[in-house]
This record gives C-alpha cells, structure tokens and sequence, in this order.
C-alpha cells in the first residue's frame, strides 16, 4: 500500500485525524479505489523528512505538499466536502496527486 505523506494537521492528534479525514474523503471522491495510507505530517519539513525515510527503507510512497494558505481544522473539513472534479481542473497539484494515486 501507498502511503501518502501530507502537510497538516499540526501537532495534535485530533487535528491529524481531521487532516487524514480530509485526504480520505476528498481521495474516494476523486475516484481513487486503491486508497493510500494517509500520514499526517504537521511540517512541510516532517512531512518531506518521513517521506525520505520510507523511500530510503524501500516503501512506495507519495509526498503531498500544500501551497500557501490559511490553517486550521476547517480547512481539513472543507477538503472532506468539496467536488474534487472542479479541483482537478483548477489545480495541476492536485491533478498530479490523483493521477500519480492512481496509477499506484
């Protein structure tokens, strides 16, 4: 199983959990059957430094990084609710990560 390393979620575990609910949903909406492991990360530095560390050790493994914008658990909220189709559309970032994920 892939696992997909995210920005977010800070250093509390109920935010990280809102963070991986986020990725979850808004993955499944995306179309994605395969669904990664999602790790919440807190730091763009955590997140880069555990993604080396498991492609180092052998593991398939994808790094998602988030461009600037406002924090905090809404944000993971509103990832859960949103039509991803608009997104992809929109974003080469998230296009990217949705094709990379499936084709895993």
């Amino acid at each position: 199983m892939v696992k997909l390393f995210v920005e977010g979620g800070g250093d509390s575990n109920s935010l990280k959990t809102e963070c991986r609910r986020g990725f979850t949903s808004f993955i499944s909406k995306a179309g994605i059957t395969r669904k990664p492991r999602i790790v919440a990360c807190g730091s763009r530095r955590n997140a880069y430094e555990s993604f080396c560390t498991e492609i180092a050790n052998g593991g398939d493994a994808l790094l998602c990084k988030k461009g600037p914008y406002g924090k905090g658990a809404h944000s993971f909220g509103l990832l859960a609710q949103i039509n991803p189709d608009p997104v992809l559309i929109a974003s080469p970032w998230a296009k990217r990560l949705v094709d990379a994920l499936k084709s895993r």
